[in-house]
């Protein structure tokens, strides 16, 4: 039963493309439902999987050999990526209605805005759940670059100038980032004769030039993870994108990177090599200059979603000290990795919501300001740690590490949150700002 879920779950998203495919293809252009049921519902068999139990499906004829399983790890990243990508359709089809009426009221730039956009959305949710479930490379790759690709019209969608600059800002990075990848994983598996992701971390742990291949892979999915130096798509692409797709951007997509390092690297192992610790150092400076640097140049920043963005890089570039300390002190390591997958759920719930809020600037609710903004604030308050499951996955981190002795690295994420706490009140802030500016606007063109 589980395995049949397994497959619906890929198979689904596929075919709600299809269906959209058809509907724009061979329905009358008034009679066109973007956002129906059947598109709400891509994410369902995913998060009905998530929440049933392990499940593993092996395919002999897939490729190389396909792997799919869910396990202790990508079952909980399954549950909040798929719970993301449910609640962030919900969101479109209300965020898209009154572009929706133009689309069927004739509307020609509408319609293929649209048409793209509900196409290409089920697309990248399905590469998303394929590279969570996928335990051998092919699978694992083609579900990433799927995902990665799919998702510039997300980025696109408006199509104004500023929308096309960073879609082709993100488009660049990505594909730097693909190529990285693609090099790491023919290394690491042409060393180990093995295309499994499991085969790929014991291939780096004793090859010769294991650090290299590492090296490579950290790059590749640094990109997308929003890695300090490789995060230039983040500011210039969160801004033009639609709110609902901002939220899985960085709720869900942005993790994938993530998700990489912790499937690749040989994280927690014993006879770690002398460069392979190296390299660890490198992520955890990395990590934190990451964390501290976004924090004081997104405070300075004007529109809402990008300082959400630098947030986000903040945020990452702290995951990513964490992840580092799989190398660095890989005794920690288990005891760590499961406060990293609650840090990276409650990261992605906390800041889809806040992007999903940042719509509130364009379409305003009809409930009381005064019950809105604090509730807003919510998401934000907990993100920095103060409340709720920001203090519980504060809790999570410290634990170990203090367990562990490393009191300077929580001395320094501590600070960090600061910084976190500083974003989220400027993007709250800047939000207030622009609802003002767009009322006194519409105010004023009344009087006119």
């Amino acid at each position: 039963m589980m395995s049949l879920l397994l497959a619906l779950s890929l198979l689904w998203p596929l075919g709600v493309a299809m269906l959209v495919a058809g509907q724009v293809y061979c329905t009358p252009v008034g009679k066109h439902d973007y956002f129906s049921w059947w598109w709400l519902s891509a994410a369902w068999p995913a998060l009905l999987l998530a929440y049933g139990g392990e499940a593993q499906w092996t395919i002999d004829v897939w490729m190389l050999g396909g792997e799919w399983e869910l396990n202790a790890l990508t079952r909980p990243w399954l549950a909040f990526t798929a719970l993301l990508w449910s609640l962030a359709a919900v969101h479109a089809r209300g965020y898209f209605a009154a572009e929706q009426q133009q689309a069927r009221s004739g509307d020609q730039a509408a319609q293929r805005r649209l048409a793209r956009l509900s196409l290409l959305w089920p697309l990248t949710q399905l590469g998303n759940v394929m590279l969570i479930v996928a335990q051998d490379i092919a699978s694992f790759y083609l579900g990433f670059a799927l995902m990665t690709f799919a998702a510039y019209a997300l980025v696109v969608h408006s199509g104004t100038e500023k929308a096309r600059l960073g879609a082709r800002a993100y488009i660049i990075l990505a594909v730097v980032g693909e190529g990285l990848i693609l090099g790491g994983f023919l290394w690491s598996a042409g060393e180990a004769d093995t295309p499994t992701l499991q085969g790929v971390r014991e291939s780096i742990l004793v090859a010769d030039h294991g650090a290299w291949m590492a090296a490579l892979l950290c790059l590749g999915f640094g990109v997308k993870a929003g890695v300090i130096g490789l995060h230039v798509w983040l500011p210039l692409a969160h801004p033009v994108a639609p709110a609902p797709a901002s939220a899985v951007l960085s709720g869900a997509m942005i993790k994938a990177g993530l998700l990489g390092w912790i499937s690749v690297l040989p994280l927690g192992e014993a006879g770690m090599s002398a460069p392979l610790t190296q390299l660890g150092q490198v992520m955890l400076v990395g990590g934190l200059a990451g964390a501290f640097l976004a924090a004081f140049y997104g405070v300075f920043q004007h529109h809402p979603k990008a300082v959400l963005a630098y947030s986000s890089i903040s945020q990452m570039g702290m995951l990513t000290a964490l992840v580092a300390m799989g190398l660095v002190a890989p005794d920690v390591w288990s005891m760590l990795w499961p406060a990293v997958v609650l840090f990276t759920a409650h990261h992605a719930l906390a800041k889809g919501t806040l992007f999903m809020g940042t719509s509130i600037s364009e379409h305003m609710p009809r409930w009381s300001q005064a019950f809105i903004w604090p509730l807003l604030a919510l998401p934000g308050i907990s993100l920095a740690g103060a409340i709720g499951a920001g203090m519980v996955t504060k809790w999570a981190v410290k634990s170990p590490l203090y367990e562990m002795e490393h009191g300077a690295l929580i001395k320094l994420l501590s600070w960090a949150a600061i910084g976190t706490a500083a974003l989220v009140s400027v993007a709250l802030w800047r939000q207030w700002q622009q609802r003002q500016r767009g009322a006194a606007m519409a105010g004023s063109g009344e009087l006119g």
